[in-house]
C-alpha cells in the first residue's frame, strides 16, 4: 500500500514537474500577450474578444457531442489493456471528430446573424462570426489530436504541442492587434486554429491514419454510438459551463457595459494562468490514470486522496504568493488602468484554492462513466450554483463581488461533491488529506485578511511575504515526506 503511495506522489509530481514546467514558460508568454492586447485593445477590446471566444467555444463544444473527452477515456483503456485494434480505434475517432466539426462550422456559418444579435445585441459581427466557423471546425480537429495523444499519454508531446501554440500564438497575433486593433481578433484567432491543428497532427505522426478506405463502416458505427451516448452527457455538462459564463457576460455587458467583461476576464484569465500551473497537469495526467483504475475502489480512493494532497501542496503557495503582490502583477503586467481588479483577484486566488481541493473529486463519475451523477452534479448543479451567486453578486457588489462569489460557490461545491462521492462510490478522505486541507486553506485565508484588510503597503508586503515564507516551507516540507525531494537533489548531485 505504501508503495502504491510512493508512486502515486512520484507519478504526480513527475506530471506537474513537466507541465509546470511548461506552463510557466506558456505564462510568459501569455503575460506578454496579455500586455499586448491590454494596450492595443483595453478593456473594451478585451471585452469583444472574450464574447466572441465564449460564443464560438459554447458551439464547438456542442457540435463535438464531448467526442474528444470519452475519447481520452477510450484510448486510455485501450493502452492499459494494450488492445491490438488501436490503430481502428484512433480512425474512427479522428473520422467521428471531422464530422462533427463540419457540423459546427455549418452551424456558426447559418446562424452567424443570431449570435451577433444576441451576443452584442446587433449585427456588427455577422461577418465575424462566419469567420469563426473555421476557426471551429479547426479547433474541433485540434481537440481530437490533443485527446489521442492525452490518452496515450504522449505527455511530453502534449507539453511541447502547448508551448509552440503559445509562441506562434504571440507571433501571430502581435501584427493583427498593432495594425487593426479590435478588427484583428477574428484573423488572430483563425490563425491560431490552423497552427494548433498542424502542431498536434505533426506531434502525432508516428499514427496518423486517416484513410477513409480503411474505415470499416460497421465497427465506426458501433463505437461512435457508444462515444455520442456518454459524450453527449459530457458535453451537456460541459456545454452549461460554458453557456453559463456566456450569459454571465452578457448580463454584466447589460448592466455594467462591456468594459467590465474586460475587467473580469482579465482577473479570470491572470488567476487561470498561475493556478493553471496544476490544472493543467490535473487534467492532463490525472483523468488517463483514474479512467484505468476506475473500476477499484481501493485503488481510486489512494490515488483521489494523494491528488488531493500534492494539489493542495503545490497551489497554497501559489495562490498565497499571487494574492499578496496582486497589485505589483497588475501593474506590471496589464495597465494602471486594470488596478481596480485588484479586490476581485484576491479573491478569486483564494476560491481557486478550494476550486483545486475539490478538482479531484469531480473527476471521478467521469472516469468512471457515470452519466447520470456528472450529468446532475457538474452540468446543472454547479453551473446553476456558479450562475446564479455570481449574478446575484456582481449586480449588489460589481465586479469585486465576483470574487466573493467565486469563493462561496467552491465552498460549497466542495462540500456537496464530497458527500456525494461518498455515498455514491463510498469514496473516504484520508486523515492526512483532512489535515492539509484545513492547515493550507487557513493559510490562504490568513493571506487574504492580510491583504484585504492591512492599509499599510509596507506592513501589507511585510506580512505576507513573511506568511508566504512560513507557508512555503511547509509545503516543502510535506513534499519531502511524500516523495523524498531533497534525497533525489543530493543524488542527482553527488552523480554530477
Amino acid at each position: 500500500m505504501q508503495q502504491s503511495k510512493n508512486n502515486n506522489y512520484k507519478s504526480i509530481i513527475k506530471s506537474s514537474a513537466i507541465f509546470g514546467g511548461t506552463q510557466l514558460f506558456t505564462i510568459l508568454v501569455n503575460l506578454i500577450r496579455g500586455k499586448v492586447i491590454a494596450i492595443f485593445l483595453g478593456p473594451a477590446g478585451m471585452g469583444v474578444s472574450a464574447l466572441l471566444t465564449n460564443t464560438t467555444n459554447m458551439i464547438q463544444q456542442f457540435s463535438s457531442c464531448g467526442v474528444n473527452l470519452t475519447a481520452v477515456k477510450d484510448i486510455s483503456q485501450a493502452e492499459a489493456e494494450q488492445d491490438k485494434k488501436m490503430s481502428g480505434i484512433l480512425l474512427n475517432i479522428r473520422v467521428l471528430i471531422f464530422v462533427l466539426g463540419f457540423v459546427g462550422l455549418l452551424i456558426c456559418l447559418l446562424f452567424a446573424g443570431q449570435f451577433s444579435q444576441f451576443t452584442f445585441g446587433n449585427d456588427n459581427y455577422i461577418f465575424e462570426f462566419r469567420l469563426l466557423s473555421i476557426f471551429i471546425f479547426l479547433t474541433t480537429m485540434a481537440n481530437g489530436e490533443l485527446s489521442i495523444l492525452q490518452g496515450r499519454k504522449k505527455f511530453k508531446k502534449v507539453a511541447l504541442g502547448s508551448v509552440i501554440g503559445a509562441v506562434f500564438g504571440l507571433l501571430i497575433g502581435l501584427p493583427f492587434y498593432y495594425y487593426k486593433g479590435i478588427y484583428g481578433i477574428v484573423p488572430a484567432m483563425l490563425a491560431l486554429s490552423l497552427g494548433t491543428l498542424a502542431v498536434n497532427i505533426y506531434l502525432n505522426k508516428d499514427n496518423f491514419n486517416f484513410s477513409f478506405n480503411k474505415l470499416n463502416i460497421i465497427d465506426f458505427n458501433n463505437s461512435s454510438k457508444r462515444m455520442i451516448s456518454l459524450g453527449i452527457v459530457l458535453m451537456i455538462a460541459v456545454l452549461l459551463g460554458t453557456f453559463s459564463t456566456y450569459l454571465l457576460n452578457i448580463f454584466i455587458t447589460r448592466t455594467g457595459g462591456i468594459g467590465d467583461v474586460g475587467f473580469f476576464q482579465s482577473a479570470n484569465s491572470m488567476t487561470n494562468q498561475y493556478v493553471g500551473l496544476v490544472f493543467t497537469a490535473m487534467s492532463i495526467d490525472y483523468l488517463p490514470r483514474l479512467a484505468a483504475i476506475s473500476d477499484d475502489k481501493l485503488k481510486t480512493n489512494e490515488l483521489v486522496n494523494n491528488q488531493i494532497e500534492i494539489v493542495l501542496l503545490l497551489v497554497a503557495p501559489i495562490v498565497t504568493g499571487f494574492m499578496i503582490f496582486s497589485s505589483l502583477a497588475v501593474k506590471i503586467l496589464l495597465t494602471s488602468k486594470f488596478l481596480m481588479i485588484v479586490p476581485l483577484l484576491n479573491a478569486m486566488a483564494l476560491g481557486a484554492f478550494f476550486k483545486a481541493a475539490s478538482y479531484p473529486l469531480g473527476y471521478i463519475s467521469f472516469a468512471k462513466g457515470d452519466k447520470k451523477v456528472f450529468f446532475w452534479m457538474e452540468g446543472v448543479f454547479g453551473n446553476f450554483l456558479q450562475l446564479s451567486l455570481n449574478i446575484i453578486f456582481y449586480y449588489y457588489f460589481g465586479l469585486k463581488g465576483l470574487g466573493y462569489s467565486f469563493i462561496i460557490i467552491y465552498l460549497i461545491y466542495l462540500f456537496i461533491v464530497s458527500v456525494v462521492v461518498y455515498r455514491r462510490y463510498q469514496f473516504k478522505f484520508e486523515s492526512s488529506s483532512i489535515k492539509l486541507t484545513l492547515i493550507l486553506g487557513l493559510g490562504c485565508v490568513s493571506a487574504f485578511f492580510i491583504v484585504s484588510t492591512v492599509g499599510n503597503v509596507f506592513l501589507k508586503y511585510a506580512l505576507g511575504t513573511i506568511g508566504l515564507i512560513i507557508l512555503s516551507f511547509f509545503s516543502f516540507s510535506e513534499l519531502d515526506k511524500r516523495i523524498s525531494f531533497m534525497s533525489i537533489l543530493r543524488s542527482k548531485f553527488i552523480k554530477k
